[in-house]
């Protein structure tokens, strides 16, 4: 049983690390108030959470926010898209993360400038599942990184890191 708490654990932190990089690439901050809206929505996938819901749950976890900063936060989130947002018929919004855009990370990296281009390579889709059929072996997660030389830097003749 602890290794599927753990298998959780390292899922729930591996969505919420893709949360914040999509955070700080809007150049929002990640903000301890975030930080706890987050944590409950990773750890509820399956439901549907209202700000009410949310506010409730952070103070039964010792981890009280304010309703007015959870209805901020969560338009914020919804704003950069790692939110879906679900209404009612009763009328109130309710929210899951938006798991279907947190996708492995794919990235060119600049040896000189640092640059850092985020990609999509098609031909990974299903690796996951291909590593399994062939070793057994259950992927949670992948992330490639592509070191090179960026077209600007070699069109510059720059020489060296930085």
């Amino acid at each position: 049983m602890l290794f599927h708490i753990r298998i959780g654990q390292m899922r729930e932190h591996m969505q919420l690390a893709q949360v914040y990089q999509r955070l700080e690439e809007a150049r929002l901050r990640v903000t301890p108030q975030r930080q706890t809206v987050l944590r409950l929505l990773s750890r509820r996938l399956a439901e549907e959470l209202s700000a009410e819901d949310l506010h409730r749950l952070a103070s039964e976890d010792g981890d009280p926010v304010g309703l007015a900063t959870v209805y901020r936060t969560l338009d914020v989130l919804f704003g950069v898209g790692v939110l879906t947002q679900i209404m009612n018929e009763d009328g109130v919004s309710r929210y899951r993360l938006n798991v279907e855009t947190l996708q492995p990370q794919q990235h060119l990296i600049c040896v000189r400038c640092g640059d850092l281009v985020a990609i999509t390579l098609s031909w990974l889709n299903g690796l996951g599942e291909r590593v399994h059929a062939a070793t057994g072996f259950t992927v949670l997660d992948h992330e490639l990184k592509l070191y090179g030389v960026c077209m600007a830097c070699q069109g510059s003749g720059r020489r060296g890191v930085g």
